[in-house]
């Protein structure tokens, strides 16, 4: 779904240059259509509107060649000398055609034929006849201005367009009231789910750009922290900034030895609540811990921070990196006692992305700061459950169970490598 697909079919009246314009398409139709991020903007041209400005432009053609021709013929009178036109009528219209041409793919137009196979021949008669939409006239014999044919055939390709590609944003883009009656009266078009508008003016066109894409902008708010977290690390083939900017290096370099030190008695996850003499903190202090494995890290989640003055967006990734520790035998210790402990210490990863509605690219690393850390000794918070035999003979002793390594909570956790080259 992204970037967001629109599709634009536009009737001669408004992609048109003016008569007098040495070009085939308006200046403002090209503006309004230029290329926007998170929107993969594309113009079909019906073979019928192209051919119709064909028409326009050699017919204004041929009326100056008529005046040139005239011209020549009377300086040819007054001069004695041969003049003839530089130009023959063949070479003037296939000179044209060539150019349209170059000017449709240079506009990055892209050509719609006339789907002569899916046409309604039989329901364009009758609406011929009985003068329904986009025909238009009265059948009187003093009525010269009938005309619909070539609405209707614009009508038909744009049906036969929208039926094979529903899921995209279609603007039709029309002044003709005749055009937009018959296309209305299509169900496909004016279903509950029918993602098709009807556009009279360029401005009008432009109008409606800015509400779909404020649209998915406030859809963005919702899903874009979802989307960062994938272009930070996607497990499902371990790229994105973790891998391209060596974070895991930067992380162990700047933070090695929080990660590192072996857990002391201030931040023993138990300590707080076990207060219960000297003796109880003395036990405590002779402590040894040892690293039993290496580290662990995964994301929990990246935050929105901030969107900056260039368009870019700000965020920070958090980081948990585990470490287990075994504590040492001392004589203060009973066979219960808990032997394993396991330190949390969270850093906040700050990167930048470029941004366009739904879209993320170009992510820049930024920098990093520490986010605190904590001792998971168990998966419940008892106190009691330590599992401790102090000197004093304070029996606490009961039956410990180590929660599962690699540590895990309510968040979802991805495994990030620890090392800078992705795995195979």
């Amino acid at each position: 779904m992204y970037p967001i697909p629109i599709r634009i079919i536009p009737d001669t009246n408004l992609v048109e240059s003016r008569p007098d314009s040495k070009y085939f398409f308006s200046k403002i139709f090209l503006d309004a259509i230029a290329p926007q991020e998170g929107l993969e903007k594309r113009v079909l041209l019906a073979d019928i509107t192209a051919k119709e400005i064909i028409f326009h432009k050699v017919n204004r053609a041929l009326s100056n060649y008529e005046k040139l021709s005239n011209a020549l013929e009377v300086l040819r009178t007054w001069s004695g000398r041969d003049l003839t036109s530089p130009l023959s009528r063949e070479e003037l219209f296939s000179d044209i055609q060539r150019r349209f041409i170059d000017a449709r793919n240079d506009a990055g137009f892209s050509p719609l034929p006339t789907p002569f196979n899916d046409i309604n021949w039989e329901q364009i008669v009758d609406d011929a006849v009985w003068r329904r939409a986009p025909f238009e006239g009265t059948g009187m014999p003093e009525d010269a201005n009938e005309k619909g044919f070539r609405d209707s055939i614009f009508v038909e390709t744009t049906l036969a367009t929208i039926r094979k590609e529903p899921a995209s944003y279609w603007y039709i883009l029309t002044r003709d009231q005749k055009i937009i009656e018959k296309l209305k009266g299509d169900a496909l078009l004016t279903s509950d789910d029918s993602k098709v508008e009807f556009v009279e003016t360029i401005e009008e066109f432009a109008g409606k750009i800015k509400m779909l894409v404020a649209e998915y902008e406030a859809m963005a708010v919702k899903l874009l922290p979802g989307i960062a977290q994938s272009l930070f690390f996607n497990s499902a083939n371990s790229t994105g900034l973790w891998v391209d900017q060596k974070i895991f290096s930067k992380i162990i370099k700047s933070f090695q030895k929080e990660i590192e030190a072996p857990p002391g008695v201030l931040e023993h996850p138990l300590e707080s609540e076990f207060k219960r003499g000297l003796a109880t903190i003395y036990a405590l202090s002779q402590v040894s811990w040892n690293k039993r494995q290496d580290n662990r890290m995964f994301s929990i989640g990246t935050r929105f921070v901030r969107k900056e003055g260039d368009g870019r967006i700000k965020w920070a990734t958090r980081i948990d990196i585990y470490t287990m520790f075994e504590r040492g035998s001392t004589i203060f210790t009973a066979a219960s006692a808990i032997d394993t402990l396991i330190r949390q210490i969270s850093i906040d990863v700050f990167w930048s992305s470029k941004a366009a509605i739904l879209v993320l690219s170009d992510p820049t690393f930024i920098g990093m700061d520490f986010a605190g850390s904590r001792n998971i000794g168990a998966s419940f918070s008892n106190c009691l459950r330590l599992g401790f035999q102090s000197p004093l003979g304070i029996g606490l002793a009961n039956d410990y169970a180590l929660p599962p390594y690699p540590f895990t909570s309510s968040i979802s956790q991805i495994p990030l490598p620890i090392t800078d080259i992705p795995p195979a």
